[in-house]
């Protein structure tokens, strides 16, 4: 039994560990395979059969949502070969939102309250080790010790991991498609941080890494949400503190957006946003009536990015059409009641979910593994923290609140 237990640690360790760290998946190749494709195939089945035998009960309508999208991803296939898709563009499509699959390790690990509390420990711990890192690179890149041109060589030389790094201006921002965890961090040492230095100096390392990343969307869509947060959460007694902690919000955004201009530049930005416009007009000029209902089918492309767009919601409604836009909307809803139920031991996790729906609107986050799997592990944290929550009269498990 012992061994057993070590072993599903391990497991959860190394998935975990890759998930977060390992960004789009590529770093890590196996014969062709990704050691992230290879783990999914391994475990889907293994997860399948421990849910059957241990009985554990899995939320009806978060079956009903995920069989939705099956359903949805067979009948846009169907759509993309009657619109002479090739079964390998078609393939392309299915991959990454196939991982939807994944909520069925996240049934079995996370049914341990113990996981849940592993998991917040992984997203503090490797989203400041990332903010680290990326700080101290950085600063090597302004002081010469490394020189910025070789470091773009040495990595877009290698085909398996130049897809994984964007490099904007000349002065040393760039970007990893695992950043994203530098704005989710800032949720999880906000609520989980144990002393008050602790978590503003992790805050504040984080904040500084997510700016010098050059991705406005990461210094934006925070904003945005502590914004509205406190806007709604605003009484007569925390309105003057709210008031100002949203005034500092809005200007550490605007230094940290100053700051990005003027390393990227005011035509590399212009360029960014109108290469996101020509998207949006060619997806138009390719909507009828009934592409609109159920798209043009995966596969389909548009000129300008015949596989796929930075705008992950375009992508979506250009091949899936509103019914495919209705799952994502579906199980918005169905994040949105688990965190009503679980209240503020929910916040980092509901503030994760609601920056991978945002940040989608510029960047292809919601559509594949990387953000997929922010939404699956929040989904089953707080429904584990809301059975601790019952099992406890209604008192939260002392192993999270001492995070």
């Amino acid at each position: 039994m012992y061994i057993i237990k070590l072993l599903n640690r391990i497991l959860f360790f190394v998935i975990f560990t890759e998930l977060i760290l390992g960004g789009g998946g590529r770093l890590l190749e196996v014969g062709g395979f990704t050691l992230r494709i290879l783990m999914f195939l391994s475990i889907l089945p293994i997860s399948l059969l421990l849910v059957y035998i241990k009985k554990i009960p899995i939320d009806r309508n978060l079956v009903l949502i995920v069989l939705f999208q099956l359903f949805l991803l067979l009948l846009s296939s169907i759509i993309g070969i009657a619109n002479h898709a090739s079964l390998d563009a078609i393939y392309e499509d299915i991959k990454p939102q196939i991982f939807i699959l994944f909520i069925f390790y996240a049934v079995y690990s996370f049914s341990d309250i113990k996981n849940v509390q592993r998991l917040i420990t992984f997203v503090k711990i490797y989203s400041l080790l990332m903010g680290c890192i990326h700080i101290t690179v950085f600063i090597l890149l302004q002081a010469n010790a490394i020189e910025f041109r070789s470091l773009w060589m040495l990595i877009n030389n290698q085909e398996n991991i130049s897809g994984e790094f964007f490099f904007r201006g000349e002065y040393g921002f760039f970007a990893y498609k695992g950043y994203i965890y530098l704005p989710i961090g800032v949720f999880f040492w906000e609520r989980y941080g144990k002393s008050l230095t602790q978590k503003y100096l992790a805050i504040t390392i984080l904040i500084i890494a997510s700016i010098l990343t050059g991705t406005r969307g990461y210094i934006v869509f925070v904003m945005l949400i502590y914004c509205i947060n406190y806007l709604l959460k605003s009484s007569k007694k925390t309105i003057l503190r709210n008031i100002l902690i949203i005034t500092g919000a809005v200007l550490i955004s605007l230094i940290g957006l100053y700051i990005v201009s003027l390393d990227r530049g005011e035509n590399a930005i212009d360029e960014s946003d109108q290469l996101r416009a020509s998207q949006l007009q060619e997806v138009f000029d390719a909507t009828t009536i009934y592409s609109t209902i159920w798209g043009n089918g995966l596969g389909i492309g548009v000129p300008i990015r015949p596989v796929h767009m930075e705008i992950a919601y375009l992508e979506i409604f250009h091949k899936q059409g509103v019914l495919g836009l209705s799952f994502w909307v579906l199980l918005l809803l169905f994040i949105y009641k688990k965190y009503k139920d679980v209240k503020s031991e929910g916040k980092p996790f509901w503030f994760s979910c609601l920056f991978v729906y945002t940040i989608s609107v510029s960047n292809p986050y919601i559509n594949n593994p990387i953000g997929l799997t922010v939404i699956i592990f929040s989904i089953f944290c707080m429904d584990t923290i809301i059975k601790t929550h019952r099992q406890n009269n209604k008192k939260l498990s002392k192993e999270i609140n001492n995070m």
